[in-house]
């Protein structure tokens, strides 16, 4: 039986096929030519800890706005965590003032069958990377992202470590440019999807703690919880306050709010 052991040797084995030469290539094309981090952070300087740690905030969200969300997800042929990704993406887009949108998530890295019962964290980080110039309404985003996510998980064994190292070494794209946001979906797990669980050990353990503390700037995870579905927000407290992580979250939940008005327009 396949064992977390076999799996070690067969990434080992893997280094130099054509299969994660081409991976590579992909992986290069993609983030390449980034030029600037896609940061969140407030311009506004504010009273903030000098110290770099995470702390959280919570919202629940109504039982009615997740209905329909799902409803959204059922209507675009699209899991509720593409929908998710996709109300990250108009956020991050908004805040940060840029189309380019790169959001850091996770691949189960389960897609072979050797690997299904494997032992052990097998996921891999994930930059989803959408261009989201000519996407004016919430459909043609949940289109580009998808689009982006399928395209991603195609190449989703090449570890990210040595995606991330290859580009710095070689292209001077720093790790802090990649992405400043993480998503973790932790909810809904009965949808057959190749989007994996993690929380923010799994992300230490792949990145390491100091590099996650220079390089994220939200963290964000999607879990049920017993009075519905939960969003939690970790942030930077040196470069975002209290009201800021309020402020966030609130505007999601406003931006899946409007969403769902605009397809109720479009449906009438």
């Amino acid at each position: 039986e396949f064992q977390f052991d076999d799996f070690v040797r067969w990434e080992q084995s893997m280094l130099g096929s054509r299969e994660w030469i081409d991976g590579l290539l992909f992986w290069i094309r993609k983030l390449g030519d980034v030029t600037r981090p896609c940061s969140l952070a407030p311009s506004v300087s504010v009273q903030r800890d000098h110290i770099g740690r995470f702390k959280h905030e919570t919202i629940i969200l109504d039982p009615s706005l997740v209905s329909g969300l799902q409803e959204m997800a059922k209507k675009n042929r699209v899991s509720m965590f593409v929908v998710i990704l996709s109300l990250l993406n108009m956020l991050v887009r908004a805040r940060a003032g840029s189309p380019d949108v790169r959001i850091a998530c996770m691949s189960a890295n389960r897609g072979r069958p050797e690997f299904a019962n494997v032992a052990g964290q097998l996921s891999n980080l994930l930059i989803v990377r959408t261009d989201l110039t000519n996407a004016s309404s919430f459909s043609e985003v949940i289109t580009s992202v998808a689009r982006e996510l399928a395209e991603a998980s195609t190449h989703a064994e090449i570890p990210f470590e040595l995606v991330a190292s290859i580009l710095r070494r070689g292209l001077c794209v720093n790790l802090e440019m990649l992405a400043s946001v993480v998503l973790s979906f932790n909810a809904f797990p009965e949808e057959t999807t190749t989007d994996a669980q993690l929380d923010v050990t799994e992300v230490i353990s792949l990145v390491g703690e100091e590099v996650l503390l220079t390089t994220t700037e939200l963290f964000f995870t999607i879990a049920t919880a017993s009075e519905g579905l939960a969003i939690e927000l970790r942030y930077r407290s040196d470069l975002f306050t209290m009201d800021d992580a309020r402020n966030i979250l609130h505007t999601l939940e406003n931006t899946m709010t409007g969403c769902l008005a605009e397809g109720a327009l479009g449906s009438a």
